[in-house]
């Protein structure tokens, strides 16, 4: 199915939009489809290691399914990868819950987003996730409170000394050149990401509400592993809010939140026709909007 998405994506591109296929388009495309391939692993591993959801396929379909309303997102690597290291990140913030090895899965959670920020200057937001991981599981150590500025300084020290070296330090204007942009144009005057956008609403918001009402059915771990997911979700919508360039890609790291609360909402429907006909509007859509 990823391989069909990624088709379909680069179709899109080349007829719809006439991008002149280049040797740089075909890498760009390449680099995406392995990229959101281990990222489809990951998820999995994740929801299923952590109990996000039930043992079954849906937060895999789901990320597929919602990565197919946004063409724009196989065209550009740097949403890509940045959000596989944000990933990356969350699943180190969940594992603290064990309170085991705590400093070094800050470390761990913080060194992933600074890295994610080289690629994409607004994955920095998500140090917010880190702090609040402490304020939730391990505010009572002040210790806790000073890793991740350390871990930025220290990252980021190397960073620099690596560029210096390699006489590269124009590559720190270019990091630094990201600028919020708070017009929303793009997004209204864009038909599909319009649609795809609403659609997402919806869904988000029906999830929340089964979620406010299931969530005293759960475990005090699984509801503070989730509480991080719906604050990841809330970033990403930050992340959205100042993107410079919104073209629908940057709309990639709300996916995987979004991914598992709906799986999560999916999973308390007693309706099978209900279930099974959300699924096949969300299989339907991005073929829909493919072709408007």
């Amino acid at each position: 199915m990823l391989v069909f998405i990624g088709l379909g994506h680069l179709s899109y591109n080349i007829f719809l939009l006439d991008t002149l296929v280049t040797p740089q388009i075909i890498l760009q495309w390449t680099v995406g489809l392995l990229a959101l391939l281990f990222a489809i692993f990951l998820i999995d591993f994740i929801s299923k290691r952590n109990s996000l959801t039930k043992q079954n396929s849906y937060v895999i379909l789901l990320f597929l399914l919602f990565i197919a309303l946004f063409p724009s997102i196989f065209l550009d690597w740097r949403v890509i990868l940045s959000n596989i290291l944000i990933i990356l990140a969350i699943r180190r913030t969940i594992s603290i819950r064990s309170l085991s090895d705590v400093k070094r899965r800050l470390f761990d959670a913080t060194f992933w987003i600074v890295l994610a920020t080289l690629i994409y200057f607004w994955s920095i937001l998500f140090l917010l996730l880190v702090f609040i991981t402490i304020l939730l599981y391990v505010s009572e150590d002040y210790k806790n409170w000073l890793v991740p500025p350390l871990t930025v300084l220290l990252t980021s020290f190397l960073i620099f000394t690596i560029l210096f070296l390699s006489n590269n330090l124009e590559l720190i204007d270019t990091l630094l050149g990201n600028r919020k942009n708070f017009d929303f144009s793009p997004y209204l005057s864009n038909l599909n990401i319009t649609i795809g956008l609403a659609f997402l609403v919806l869904l988000f918001t029906a999830s929340l509400l089964v979620y406010l009402k299931q969530q005293r059915k759960k475990t005090y771990q699984i509801q503070n592993s989730i509480f991080l997911i719906l604050v990841s979700f809330t970033i990403a919508i930050m992340i959205a809010l100042v993107a410079p360039d919104k073209n629908g890609s940057e709309l990639i790291f709300m996916i995987f939140p979004l991914a598992v609360f709906v799986t999560n909402y999916l999973e308390n429907l007693k309706r099978i026709w209900l279930q099974e006909g959300i699924l096949w509007l969300m299989v339907i859509l991005p073929i829909v909007l493919l072709v408007l």
